[in-house]
């Protein structure tokens, strides 16, 4: 499995990288504050924002994650002054964590995962970013695991910007593959994964969208030589684990 696992991280890999453009930091910010500010962090309807890299600079250095849309969001400004770098937790712990509202756990699980993909240099820091058994436990919920048309369209408006998608929003069945889930959660995420293709396709909102070949290819399209991989292929790499 781990083979068939590695590779399939490693074809990611280079297809996301081949296709990232990185913006600089100036025009990130005024893109958060004017396309994409329509998802906001840790509080409801805050009168000041200001930018929250979930996966923050300090553990980011040498890398293009501050720069990186993925992983960088509007958020409460009072309330990403008292994140800092803690690590995310859903228990406060001595003062040196940090425990974000409900709306925010599935923005936290896919942008962590999408760093932990995408970025293996800053791997070693991944427990000081967030909790273990808070990880785990968003793993394990299933509302954190799907995305909604919002979160899809986020996505593409990204891919507009710097040319990558976060493939965990995508399709969820690469958590049930990375993060070694059960067998039986594999299968819903399976389930969710085709109800996205599903939605897609029949959506009128994405159908207005630029990315075709990527969202609404039931496929993943690993790197410039036109290697595919099977969503049912994937399914059965799954049953394996």
């Amino acid at each position: 499995m781990n083979i068939y696992k590695n590779l399939i991280q490693y074809r990611l890999i280079q297809y996301l990288r081949y296709k990232y453009h990185p913006k600089t930091y100036s025009f990130s910010k005024k893109t958060l504050h004017s396309h994409l500010s329509f998802i906001v962090l840790y509080k409801d309807h805050p009168i000041d924002k200001n930018i929250e890299h979930i996966w923050c600079k300090s553990y980011s250095k040498n890398t293009n994650l501050h720069i990186d849309y993925h992983n960088t969001y509007l958020s409460c400004k009072n309330e990403n002054s008292l994140r800092s770098n803690y690590q995310f937790n859903s228990i406060k712990k001595h003062n040196k964590s940090y425990v974000p509202n409900k709306f925010s756990h599935k923005y936290i699980l896919y942008t962590i995962s999408y760093v932990d993909l995408i970025y293996p240099s800053v791997n070693q820091y991944f427990y000081k970013v967030i909790n273990k058994r808070y990880f785990r436990d968003l793993l394990m919920n299933y509302s954190y695991l799907q995305s909604n048309y919002l979160d899809i369209y986020r996505s593409d408006i990204i891919y507009s910007y710097q040319k990558n998608h976060n493939p965990f929003i995508l399709y969820p069945i690469l958590f049930g593959i990375f993060y070694d889930l059960p067998f039986y959660k594999n299968i819903e995420l399976f389930k969710i994964s085709i109800k996205h293709i599903y939605l897609y396709y029949s959506s009128k909102l994405l159908s207005k969208l630029n990315s075709y070949n990527f969202i609404f290819n039931p496929y993943f399209l690993l790197n410039n030589s036109n290697e595919f991989i099977n969503l049912s292929y994937v399914l059965s790499i799954c049953s394996t684990i």
